[in-house]
């Protein structure tokens, strides 16, 4: 009975102690620098502004957490950013901590924001207009903070975004014209949009629309205009597949409703 009670004491000591090693070791991830990374999030509620943060330090989890405090004022919004939170399971492999921080409405937010990485603050103006989000340093500006991209292209409402890849061999599928043309008899347009980083996808100075796979990987996709249901364009997609007797073609389908088919 006194073994039992003497394993049971141990037992209890060992996790005592090994919590307390848990919480000492919250301490023991000191970060110096973040990537902060601006994008929008679509739902069916609409689109919200999200920062992204990164630490150029890499942990032993790749899950550990940015710790934030956000406090929103009648001016401006101040973001602090010190500690890292420990999750309860550790994802074994190498990677920084992170964290979303969703803003709300894009173009109900405030423009002035001032982001503490520690102690040091840097202060920034967040520009929104119907074609881009621009983030501009203020007078006050570590070097502990850096922005990924300094303007974010704005996705018009009722864009559809999306590629086409090939199941049978590792080859990339540009648009058809005949597929596009039936598209366009369910009340599709194409839609050409302005150079630069959306996000989701990137324009250059020709209106080619590439997205990225896996790094480096880069894809050639497509945006059209599209009111109705996505859903209608994933039947046509079919239907397209069944005129032309395809069988190893796919189609990735976004939209700005938070909406996404993966055929």
């Amino acid at each position: 009975m006194k073994r039992k009670l003497l394993s049971i004491f141990l037992t209890f000591l060992g996790i005592s102690l090994l919590l307390s090693c848990s919480r000492d070791d919250d301490t023991d991830f000191p970060f110096t620098h973040i990537h902060l990374m601006h994008f929008e999030n679509f739902s069916s509620q609409g689109r919200e502004l999200v920062f992204y943060l990164e630490t150029l330090e890499e942990f032993p989890c790749n899950n550990f957490q940015i710790s934030t405090q956000v406090t929103t004022l009648r001016n401006y919004v101040e973001i602090h950013a010190s500690n890292i939170d420990i999750p309860s399971y550790c994802i074994t492999s190498i990677g920084p901590a992170t964290r979303n921080l969703i803003l709300g409405d894009t173009d109900q937010n405030v423009g002035s924001f001032s982001f503490w990485v520690n102690d040091l603050r840097h202060d920034f103006n967040l520009t929104v207009n119907d074609e881009s989000i621009d983030m501009v340093e203020g007078s006050f500006f570590d070097d502990r903070l850096t922005f990924v991209r300094e303007k974010l292209m704005r996705i018009p409402d009722h864009t559809v975004w999306g590629y086409l890849v090939s199941d049978s061999i590792d080859k990339k599928i540009v648009l058809p014209d005949e597929l596009m043309i039936i598209f366009e008899d369910y009340g599709a347009e194409l839609l050409p949009l302005d150079e630069g980083d959306y996000h989701y996808f990137l324009v250059d100075e020709d209106q080619s629309v590439f997205f990225f796979s896996g790094g480096d990987n880069e894809i050639e996709g497509f945006t059209i205009y599209f009111e109705k249901d996505m859903e209608i364009l994933a039947d046509v997609f079919q239907e397209y597949l069944d005129i032309y007797d395809i069988s190893h073609m796919n189609i990735r389908l976004f939209n700005t409703r938070g909406e996404s088919f993966l055929f």
